[in-house]
């Protein structure tokens, strides 16, 4: 009997890690036109609850037009929208990070280090401005204002790809609802 306990709470324990290293190591995917980390649909309403759930509600939260809620060891954060001055439940961005951004309380303080995907193509620090043109080509791509930036939305869901200053490595990915079709 002792040794059918002691089996039990050692799968207990091995599903405990399992879940906290799920959410240590996110996996993003964006993939005809919908949204989901660690395949929590983000894309259908952009909910905010079911992102707090799964990370543990271990952010920072700084106030501004909208609510930020980073997570400094995911590389990640979150942008909800407020409705006046009470945070709506909405999701209006996520920005994950390839790059530290140095004297930023706004930003993590760690790079993202998860599998991120977007259609077929893995996204990483190594890709150049060129490599993504070339497999998003389903993609509607425009210049933005931010020097090295571009935009690439589909059916329904818009990336900004953030770039070093010579646009051959990716140093943030913001993904957003397009509302511009």
């Amino acid at each position: 009997m002792k040794q059918m306990l002691s089996i039990i709470i050692f799968f207990c324990n091995v599903t405990a890690v399992s879940a906290q290293y799920a959410s240590a190591k996110p996996m993003v995917i964006v993939k005809e036109g919908n949204f989901s980390i660690n395949n929590i649909t983000v894309s259908d309403q952009w909910p905010f609850d079911p992102l707090k759930e799964l990370f543990h509600s271990a952010g920072r939260h700084k106030g501004g037009l909208n609510v930020r809620h980073i997570y400094d060891s995911l590389g990640i954060v979150l942008l909800e929208e407020r409705n006046d001055t009470t945070p709506s439940g909405t999701i209006s961005e996520a920005h994950i990070y390839f790059q530290l951004k140095k004297d930023n309380d706004v930003t993590p303080s760690h790079v993202f280090t998860g599998s991120f995907k977007v259609e077929n193509m893995e996204v990483s620090s190594k890709l150049s401005k060129a490599d993504i043109s070339s497999q998003l080509k389903d993609y509607t791509e425009a210049p933005h204002y931010i020097p090295h930036t571009f935009r690439f939305s589909y059916k329904g869901i818009y990336l900004y790809f953030h770039f070093n200053n010579t646009d051959t490595q990716v140093t943030e990915v913001s993904i957003g609802p397009d509302k511009t079709n």
